[in-house]
């Protein structure tokens, strides 16, 4: 009889471990098409900001013309694949410089720039440190400066830089 009760109690808890079981299989199914209909809206939303993401790309492409006159680059915006990511979109910066000096440094500065002139009353400011400029050319140092200059001539823009007394020599040869 005890053998019995223990049999009857190992079978109570093993249809509650089913039951769970099955539970979680059906919460796991409702997530994953939670994702699908966010990455469908997603998608959709990207298809129909096809225009802005141009805009948005032209911008940046003008922004790197103006500091590298001989090269090129563009922002690649797309839908993240990976679903499991914390990130919708994947956003990509690139300028096509062979080997160039400070290429990295020069993407920071044209994406910092571009994000306040998308939304300048957002970003009222920009703010670089001297090792921003460390790398970087004269020549493309002297047209960040004249840029942000341009750009504070036209808007409300506030630009904060501590830039290295060697680096502002160079620059300020190229003007």
């Amino acid at each position: 009889s005890k053998s019995l009760e223990l049999l009857k109690e190992s079978k109570s808890k093993l249809l509650q471990y089913q039951e769970l079981q099955q539970d979680f299989k059906k919460l796991e199914l409702d997530g994953k098409i939670k994702i699908d209909i966010m990455n469908k809206d997603a998608y959709e939303y990207y298809l129909e900001s096809m225009t802005l993401i141009q805009n948005i790309n032209q911008s940046f492409v003008d922004i790197v013309k103006y500091i590298y006159k001989e090269h090129s680059g563009n922002i690649d915006i797309s839908i993240n694949s990976n679903i499991q990511a914390h990130k919708t979109y994947d956003i990509n910066p690139k300028i096509y410089a062979d080997g160039s000096r400070g290429i990295n440094e020069v993407k920071i500065f044209a994406y910092d720039l571009l994000l306040y002139k998308l939304n300048p009353a957002l970003f009222s400011f920009l703010a670089h440190d001297s090792l921003l400029y460390d790398n970087i050319d004269p020549r493309q140092t002297a047209s960040m400066f004249e840029l942000i200059v341009k750009e504070i001539e036209e808007s409300n823009l506030q630009y904060f830089t501590s830039i290295n007394e060697n680096i502002f020599d160079n620059f300020i040869e190229k003007i």
